[in-house]
């Protein structure tokens, strides 16, 4: 987010840039330095949804996708190369790898992928004929330890987003340090909580 707001005002499809991290609307609040953000109305795929005192909503008109299947590969060596590789294609049918590598420029559609929310560390979703899954994490999460039925990710689109190899079936992608780590946590901290209530309530009784 940080380098495309920092290069936003030299490009005209912030919403296509924007759509491999699933954001389909923009919430402008009028607020001191609001007017350096004008190059948001300028963006061909951007529209705006609504307007009232105070803010803007604008909505990207681009597909996006919580999980979606590509077959394409593409290798660059910073996210420099991202907004000038989106005036030649269509971002949401390449899955893009940070590094060196032998891409496979395929010219296959995106497929979007259902994704049913089991839990904010476990989605189900559709099985997929492309090479690749590639699932946006949602807001506030880690990106790392996610798996897609207990495989890790191998790749990560943009060096950010997980992908992984595709499955034909159903399969379920899972934030793998929840059950691991902050799970036994919570139990641990709920369990030394009681204990420390039982024994406040038997010593104000007296026992």
């Amino acid at each position: 987010m940080e380098f495309l707001l920092g290069n936003a005002s030299s490009v005209n499809n912030l919403g296509e840039l924007l759509a491999p991290l699933n954001v389909k609307y923009v919430l402008l609040v009028h607020e001191v330095d609001y007017a350096s953000y004008d190059f948001l109305y300028q963006q061909e795929d951007l529209t705006i949804e609504l307007e009232k005192p105070g803010i803007t909503l604008l909505k990207n008109e681009h597909s996006t996708a919580r999980a979606y299947g590509v077959n394409s590969v593409v290798y660059i060596d910073s996210l420099e190369e991202y907004p000038e590789l989106s005036t030649e294609q269509d971002v949401m049918e390449h899955l893009y790898v940070m590094g060196d590598g032998t891409g496979n420029d395929s010219s296959a559609r995106m497929e979007k992928l259902a994704v049913t929310e089991k839990n904010p560390a476990k989605y189900q979703v559709a099985g997929s004929n492309q090479t690749y899954t590639v699932f946006t994490v949602p807001q506030n999460m880690s990106t790392q330890c996610w798996e897609y039925n207990g495989d890790k990710s191998p790749l990560q689109n943009l060096g950010i987003m997980p992908a992984f190899s595709s499955s034909p079936d159903d399969g379920e992608i899972t934030y793998t340090r929840f059950y691991y780590v902050y799970l036994p946590s919570y139990i641990i901290s709920a369990v030394a909580l009681g204990l420390m209530v039982y024994l406040y309530l038997r010593r104000s009784k007296g026992y």
